[in-house]
């Protein structure tokens, strides 16, 4: 008898200690009967060895009138549910908890016990967790993606030689069929980039490199390689005197423009003006990328910068792309502390704004 009641003391003592959440056993006077490690962290109490205490000995004034006003509701009602507070526990770091506690009676109904249940609700642990998800599934992407990349590369090799052999031959069909193996070829391959490049994004992976760069001088640099392949386009660009340099990784920002003006190309199908302004303001700098095009309704809005969302309608049947460019225009945009905005209505076209904040013209963005 003796040994059972020594092994179900154990049972009990390493069930309270299994438990996830802060757990304290005490008696109608307060005095405690056991507690869990779990507990004794969250509301900072220094030892285990705390048995026969009142709780109002061993916790600071602020948790210990909240049990008192515990003990009372748990006596008249039988329970408490999730009744959730902000305590300062360790000097003055605020911890968010939720307590419930719970009536334990004897078979005549007379009270011998108040369980107390508390649980951090701030969810540190949940956090790392999903941290942890995030990355790990970002390291899945880029590993799959770099396996993807090699064989893509044989293929558009081995395309460029059948479209040689073809023209050596004169097989216009067999050309076309090569050139449509590799144009393929090249759209899965920056597919694969695009998902890499999201991944580093969304790791933290990616690290920026700021040097000076004049926006104006970039822009030119992309119309110069956009505007000879579609002569339907006509480009206008016009920006501030002596705007200044800008504090930015050269190569992001030059894949942030290129993607919108790339956009502004593919969803403009009947050609027009494409207008790009960049404007330097007391507390920002903003460049504006506007077109003619099919433009895009408030419900697409307010899906645009999603990954791999893109708009579906009669007018963009035939246009192609992976759905991730604004994805990427908008997390790098964001490394370097700034912002996106669109304003759009169909058939009126759209403007794309890149919001960059004005000290980046002294101070480099933080390396994320």
């Amino acid at each position: 008898m003796i040994e059972e009641a020594k092994n179900f003391k154990n049972f009990v003592s390493n069930l309270l200690e299994s438990l996830s959440y802060g757990i304290m056993i005490i008696n109608p006077e307060g005095k405690v009967l056991d507690l869990n490690r779990n507990l004794s962290f969250m509301l900072n109490i220094p030892t285990l060895d705390v048995k026969g205490s009142h709780y109002r000995d061993i916790l600071n004034e602020q948790i210990a009138a909240v049990f008192d006003e515990l003990l009372q509701d748990t006596k008249s009602m039988g329970f408490v549910m999730d009744r959730q507070i902000n305590a300062s526990v360790v000097g003055e770091i605020e911890v968010k908890m939720a307590l419930a506690t719970s009536a334990l009676r004897d078979d005549e109904g007379k009270l011998f016990a108040i369980t107390i249940v508390c649980r951090e609700m701030t969810a540190t642990q949940e956090l790392e967790r999903m941290r942890e998800l995030s990355k790990l599934k970002a390291e899945f992407i880029a590993s799959v993606s770099h396996d993807l990349k090699s064989p893509l590369t044989s293929i558009v090799g081995y395309a460029d030689l059948l479209i040689d052999l073809a023209k050596d031959n004169k097989n216009e069909s067999q050309e076309q069929f090569a050139h449509t193996i590799k144009d393929e070829g090249m759209r899965l391959a920056h597919m694969i980039d695009d998902i890499l490049h999201v991944a580093k994004l969304e790791s933290n992976s990616l690290q920026l490199k700021p040097e000076q760069v004049s926006i104006p001088e970039m822009i030119d640099e992309i119309l110069k390689i956009v505007s000879g392949h579609d002569k339907k386009f006509k480009f206008t660009t016009h920006h501030d005197d002596n705007f200044p340099h800008l504090w930015v990784d050269r190569n992001q920002v030059k894949r942030v423009f290129f993607n919108l003006v790339n956009n502004a190309m593919k969803y403009s199908p009947q050609g027009g003006e494409i207008k790009i302004f960049a404007r330097c303001f007391a507390d920002t700098i903003q460049v504006d990328f506007t077109d003619e095009g099919i433009g895009m309704s408030q419900e697409e809005l307010s899906r645009l910068f999603e990954k791999f969302f893109r708009v579906k309608s009669e007018a963009t049947k035939g246009i192609k792309g992976t759905g991730l460019g604004l994805t990427i225009v908008k997390k790098i945009i964001e490394a370097h502390g700034g912002t996106v905005a669109v304003k759009s209505e169909p058939t009126r076209g759209s403007t794309f704004t890149v919001i960059l904040p004005t000290r980046l013209i002294t101070q480099k963005p933080e390396i994320i």
